[in-house]
Parts: structure tokens; sequence; C-alpha cells
């Protein structure tokens, strides 16, 4: 399997990026620390932080304008055209060096809206970089379009493995970046984004600082026992 190289929004690679010691950041403990299995809905509040995605300011601009996750063009997209999220935010990420002129986004949704997505852990990493070969898969094991399904699948950072989730395109707002192939949609899952640069994260909400415990939401479908965010 090809090593996954970062988690820039929609897996923008890091290859040319300044190294930045993101250890500097005080680090919040996860959400999975003390949290046990239980159901989206059974979470409280209306909506629920979904995960990040770290892009450079004049993308975070874009989507601090938006409001919502917009259909950024994207060359690496091993499940697909799509926003990639990550659970961890920057301060608890040692082995993505993003630079500071680079802004963290948190993505929140609304529980109701998630609820109707399915949520789906895929293993099969021969079907990585092959989206119409995971369309058939998922049609084939969910009996639903891959186009309404959130996938989430392992790849590796430096040695060592970490999770990320696809919002389908059918969820993302056009980008006034957009080529004219670029796949895109409406944000029916009422997404909310808001960006802020890295370099300040040490002085924000502890909110914009914590894990999402993935694992531990009973939708997802196939989650491997021994998987961890």
């Amino acid at each position: 399997m090809p090593v996954f190289c970062s988690i820039i929004y929609q897996v923008s690679l890091l290859l040319l990026m300044t190294r930045l010691g993101v250890g500097a950041f005080p680090v919040i403990p996860a959400e999975s620390s003390n949290s046990t299995n239980v159901s989206i809905a059974a979470r409280s509040g209306d909506n629920l932080l979904l995960g990040y995605v770290f892009v450079p300011e004049d993308e975070a601009e874009e989507l601090n304008k938006a409001g919502t996750l917009t259909a950024l063009p994207s060359k690496d997209k091993p499940l697909g055209d799509g926003a990639y999220l990550s659970p961890r935010p920057t301060t608890m990420f040692p082995t993505l060096d993003v630079p500071k002129t680079y802004s963290q986004c948190s993505v929140e949704v609304g529980k109701e809206k998630l609820d109707e997505m399915i949520l789906y852990y895929l293993t099969e990493q021969n079907l990585y970089y092959k989206p119409d070969e995971i369309n058939s898969f998922l049609i084939k094991t969910l009996h639903g379009k891959f186009s309404s399904v959130i996938i989430l699948a392992s790849f590796t950072i430096k040695g060592e493995k970490h999770i990320f989730m696809r919002i389908p395109p059918a969820f993302l707002e056009r980008s006034p970046k957009s080529t004219g192939n670029q796949i895109y949609g409406k944000n029916t899952l009422g997404l909310k984004v808001h960006c802020v640069p890295v370099s300040s994260l040490s002085s924000t909400a502890k909110a914009s600082r914590r894990m999402v415990a993935w694992e531990a939401w009973t939708e997802i479908k196939n989650w491997p026992l021994h998987v961890k965010v």
C-alpha cells in the first residue's frame, strides 16, 4: 500500500512544507480516554465534532466564509473525491508537521443528519486508489450507493497508522477554485466549519484541541475492535 503522506484537506501532500514542532502545543486528553461505546444520538448537544482538516491560509479564508466544507481540488484521493478528516488536532499529531501559516479547521455536524448516513470502516486496503472498485464493493456490501457512504480507513504516516474519514463530494459546496470537472453538491449534512491559525492553537479553547473518539461511535460499521484513533 502506498504510504499516505498527509492529512491536509482532501489529502494534499506535505512534502514541500516547512517543518514545525507541533509537539510544542499543549496536549489535551482524548475524548476516548474516558468514553465508552455509545450511539451518536445519545451524545450530548445538537451538534457533534466530526473531525479536523488542515489548510493553507487562502483555503481557510474560503472555508470560514462558506461556513462549511467546499470541494477544493485535490490530486491525491485514495478513497475517491471528497474531503478527508482526521480525528486528531495538530496538538495530538506528532508525526505530522503543519506549518504555522496553515489553519486547523474543526468540522461539526448535526447528529440527526449524521444518523441518516452510512458510516463504514474500509479494511480492504487493496481497494485504495480504486474508487470504482470501492463503489462496487460498497454497493454489494451495504446495498447502497457510494455517494451516500462516509468511509473511514487507515493509512500509514511516517510508519504510524492513522484513521481518516472521507466526506462524499455530494455534501460539499462548490469551491471558487473548482475546476470544470470538479464534483460537488450541497451541504445537506449541515456541516459547520471554523478555521483558526495553527500558530494560535495554544491559546484557543480546549474544544479545538481534543481528539474525536470515532472508535466509540456504535454506528460505524465494520470497525476493527483493535483499532483506536
